[in-house]
């Protein structure tokens, strides 16, 4: 499905613009309910989704859609788990996941909800594989979800596991680096997920920091966050780059924070930004939409509770450039590009044509390789790649790479193929008849440059293609039978 909603994008995606000033916060309209602690957020597609969470006196189950376009929130079916605070969200593809956290009796929970935002219906999943438990993190690494850390008295968490949507099971993954921890933030960029903060069993604000990669099942320590030590953080990502910010620094220091900083997983360095633009608060919410973040709600000075909603502008969106481009497996009429994986992307989009072309045919890969077909023997190709760091709309992509070049095998046929399969053209060049002469009955293809079949023809000894209509220029006469090719050029 994923491949099938990418080659759909990147045919039909408009450009990116942003005329808002870079790392900027701007106040946008209130969140839609009751100010709140501890909700849920995340986005699906071109809107953001809040709600659940808990004041001083109760517990929600409200949900909310924000449309960035509008500026306006819209409520929409409650939650299915009823009233909750300290859970668990993100989204998947086109739906969106809840589960664990804590009730206003402190029941503890592990059942696992989907929210489907077009029918808005919430249907009931496998119960997360661990324990019940509260304060942990959540994030989607493509199609899979990804839940773990956390707490139930008196044990902190450091277990970690994977969600799949289309067999709706749970499955154990390595245990996250670093301590046991609850209250931490975690996100994902490109292919790689990242947790950081919180406080471990002791109580202790932590501030290192873990990548973990899902195709080897590893955790690698990174940098450590670059701010202080703390809990009740906000994390996001954004192109190719992670956000983490605001929070209480809790024991030994204690204080609430509104700091804010960038992580660059190419350079493994934190880079702080500007300042929240509200006032210092934890246990806020916040997730991004295509290339914008945003932060709601909250507890703040003296524990006054929140319900604004800020929306972030980062410095120009980086989705790296592809690197290291190579051509394997070069035969007469394929080829396979190879490129190297970059952080942060979610897929790539290729696009090839001949030298003297300036037709290019475009195909789509969630891979750092694509096998390209139906080239034409003895003909120089031009080739590039550009990344995608969020497939789904708004797009985040970068420049085209720098381009590559490669030429393909010459035709070899053998003596057998060519008394079976040889034919004769006529005239050279051709104006507007094309004649054919060949020993037995076969299919032939007049095709471009760039390998576009332009008109086929089933021809038996002798036969005729009107090529009248197509513009001077050099062509290709494929027969179909035996791949066998000879160069058509066409004079007006």
């Amino acid at each position: 499905m994923k491949k099938i909603i990418f080659l759909l994008a990147i045919f039909f995606a408009a450009a990116l613009t942003n005329s808002q000033a870079q790392n900027t916060w701007r106040k946008k309209a209130n969140f839609g309910a009751n100010a709140r602690i501890s909700a849920v957020g995340f986005s699906i597609g071109s809107k953001g989704y809040m709600g659940l969470g808990r004041n001083y006196v109760k517990h929600f189950k409200d949900f909310w859609e924000y449309d960035p376009s509008a500026g306006t929130w819209t409520q929409k079916a409650d939650f299915g788990g009823g009233h909750r605070s300290n859970a668990v969200g993100f989204n998947i593809e086109t739906k969106g996941y809840v589960g664990t956290g804590h009730d206003n009796d402190f029941k503890l929970y592990k059942d696992f909800w989907e929210y489907d935002p077009v029918a808005n219906i919430w249907t009931q999943k496998a119960n997360f594989g661990g324990t019940a438990r509260w304060a942990a993190v959540g994030f989607n690494i493509g199609s899979k979800g990804y839940l773990g850390t956390g707490y139930n008295y008196p044990t902190s968490y450091k277990d970690f596991w994977e969600y799949d949507p289309a067999k709706n099971i749970w499955s154990r993954k390595a245990d996250i680096g670093g301590s046991a921890r609850s209250n931490a933030v975690g996100f994902s960029i490109g292919s790689k997920g990242y947790v950081g903060t919180g406080k471990d069993s002791t109580g202790i604000s932590t501030k290192d920091f873990w990548e973990y990669d899902p195709a080897a099942n590893i955790w690698t320590h990174k940098a450590d966050f670059g701010g202080n030590a703390r809990i009740w953080a906000i994390g996001f990502s954004i192109g190719s780059r992670g956000y983490l910010g605001t929070g209480e620094l809790g024991y030994p220091i204690y204080g609430r924070r509104k700091d804010f900083w960038e992580y660059d997983p190419a350079a493994n360095i934190w880079v702080q930004k500007a300042y929240f633009g509200g006032d210092e608060r934890e246990q806020a919410t916040g997730f991004s939409i295509g290339s914008k973040g945003y932060l709601a709600a909250g507890s703040g000075y003296a524990a006054n509770l929140n319900k604004d909603f800020w929306e972030y502008t980062p410095d120009t969106i980086i989705c790296a450039l592809a690197t290291n481009l190579s051509v394997t497996n070069i035969t007469s009429s394929s080829a396979i590009l190879r490129w190297d994986a970059l952080p942060g992307a979610e897929g790539y989009r290729v696009r090839y044509k001949s030298l003297n072309s300036n037709e290019w045919v475009d195909k789509a890969s969630l891979e750092t390789s694509e096998k390209i077909t139906d080239l034409l023997p003895g003909i120089a190709y031009r080739w590039e790649v550009t990344t995608y760091c969020k497939i789904d709309f708004p797009q985040i992509k970068s420049n085209g790479s720098a381009k590559g070049e490669f030429t393909t095998a010459t035709l070899s046929v053998s003596k057998e193929d060519v008394q079976r399969v040889s034919f004769q053209i006529y005239p050279v060049p051709a104006k507007d008849i094309l004649h054919i002469q060949t020993n037995g009955s076969a299919s032939f293809s007049l095709v471009n440059q760039v390998g576009k079949i332009l008109v086929t023809k089933n021809i038996n000894g002798s036969g005729i293609i009107n090529v009248g209509g197509f513009a001077a220029g050099v062509y290709y006469l494929k027969n179909n039978s035996s791949g066998a090719v000879q160069k058509v050029v066409i004079a007006r």
